[in-house]
């Protein structure tokens, strides 16, 4: 029989359940643990003292690490950022001691070039090629020779894609991210890219992922991009087999997947091939067809025009208001300085009319604003026929190749809603086309043809064939 000496019970396991339950399992072996500070014989008040002896210990591990966590916090919200030596900053940065103990990363350039070079790779591409994945540009540095962080030769995808994760590069390092008990906490270190780039390649994770080959068995041109009109749940691709014959679907997600959601949706399938054909239709009506955009871009100039007029009548008032404000102005001016008019009532005259110039310059703002709101500056009008255009050229090969058309689709990223409306089966197509992105989910579909911000969003109401069922 052993006898494993251990110096005290709090030495021995981390919690008492662990204790507990390591003895018995060296008891079983026929082995006894016998204890240097303490002695617990194997009787009922051995044990129990033994028990309360482990559940102190514990308590008081607990304490100490709480102390461990609450002083690291206090020196991250300091400022200091918290790494184990001054060698392991992440990949492009080396950390540097500053005054009262703390410390901050500074940029490694040679290292910084490589992480900025990865990112571009991953997000634009190499030469003639498009974004490359992981194993792409891991083959890429391998091959270049360039070496790791720890010196080697040879790259991993788990290293890029560390990189690629990390949002220190754009220059907010955090701590605590995976603790419980404590809001993460931001650090500001010096930034090796911007933060667009950063969200770039996190959207194109994203993008990488919904095309990985094991999802793309099946050629759905909407992937992503349509959404339940009853509950807004993501409708996915679905292919439904009978013998020899593969027929694929739109199915809502509440539908076949209600424990997921509050409830089960009652919207359940639509041919892909039918509503697939409907929304290129319109997508190749808005894009190919110039005069079609252009008359829709006219009417609704001509439509905000008139709408705004009430707000161009208000702004010329507000004008001369204002122009009259600095009239006066100047002729108190003039009154004060010939002598006719004391100091104090030019003090108090001067902030009375400075308070109603406030007060105009302000309403005028709000017109100024009311009126861009709604109207399209020439050089947004350039930006969505540029956009047309290119989606244009697109849309001409597209008709023959599924590739480009889903190009087509991830460029424009329209949002398609599949609903039921007085028992048929509709789609409402919502597509933006201009420079500014567009939350297409928060667009008001009663006009089909509305600004938001510099971009112009299209809307329209597509009765689907009954082979949609």
């Amino acid at each position: 029989m052993g006898f494993p000496v251990v110096r005290e019970i709090d030495r021995f396991a981390r919690g008492l359940a662990k204790q507990l339950a390591t003895e018995q399992q060296l008891l079983r072996a026929g082995v006894t643990v016998d204890y240097v500070l303490g002695d617990y014989p194997d009787t009922p008040e051995g044990r129990l003292n033994k028990h309360i002896k482990a559940v102190i210990a514990e308590y008081e591990r607990e304490l100490i690490r709480d102390r461990m966590m609450r002083g690291k916090y206090n020196k991250v919200k300091a400022g200091s950022v918290m790494v184990h030596g001054l060698g392991n900053a992440p990949y492009g940065y080396q950390v540097v001691e500053l005054e009262n103990e703390r410390r901050t990363f500074e940029i490694c350039e040679p290292e910084a070039r490589i992480v900025r070079t990865i990112f571009d790779w991953y997000t634009k591409g190499s030469g003639n090629r498009g974004p490359m994945g992981l194993a792409a540009i891991t083959g890429k540095l391998t091959k270049l020779g360039i070496p790791t962080r720890r010196g080697r030769q040879a790259w991993t995808s788990s290293t890029v894609q560390g990189i690629l994760h990390n949002e220190t590069y754009y220059g907010k390092w955090q701590y605590g991210k995976t603790s419980d008990n404590h809001e993460p906490v931001s650090v500001d270190v010096p930034a090796i890219i911007d933060k667009a780039t950063w969200e770039r390649a996190r959207e194109q994770r994203k993008e990488n992922r919904a095309n990985s080959p094991r999802r793309l068995k099946y050629q759905y041109l909407l992937r992503r991009y349509v959404v339940c009109g009853h509950c807004q749940a993501t409708m996915s691709g679905h292919a439904a087999k009978y013998k020899s014959c593969t027929t694929l679907y739109y199915r809502c997600a509440a539908h076949s997947h209600p424990h997921n959601y509050a409830r089960k949706c009652d919207n359940k399938y639509y041919r892909a091939d039918a509503v697939d054909a409907a929304v290129w239709d319109k997508i190749t009506q808005w894009t190919v067809d110039e005069e079609y955009l252009r008359q829709e871009l006219e009417d609704y100039q001509a439509e905000k025009q008139a709408k705004g007029e009430p707000y161009r009548q208000r702004l010329a008032i507000i004008d001369d208001l204002l122009k009259e404000n600095q009239e006066q102005l100047g002729r108190a001016l003039d009154l004060y300085l010939s002598g006719d008019f004391p100091k104090e009532m030019l003090t108090e005259r001067k902030q009375r009319l400075e308070q109603v110039a406030k007060a105009l310059e302000q309403e005028r703002d709000n017109l100024v604003a009311a009126l861009d709101v709604h109207t399209l500056s020439d050089e947004q009008i350039a930006d969505i026929k540029a956009m047309a255009a290119i989606v244009r050229e697109a849309v001409a090969v597209g008709d023959r190749d599924f590739d480009t058309r889903r190009r087509v689709i991830e460029t424009l990223k329209p949002q398609v809603s599949l609903c039921v409306e007085d028992g048929r089966k509709v789609a409402w197509i919502t597509c933006a086309m201009g420079s500014d992105v567009v939350d297409l989910e928060n667009v008001d579909k009663s006009s089909h043809v509305h600004k938001v911000n510099k971009s112009i969003v299209l809307t329209a109401r597509i009765v689907l064939p009954e082979r949609a069922t």
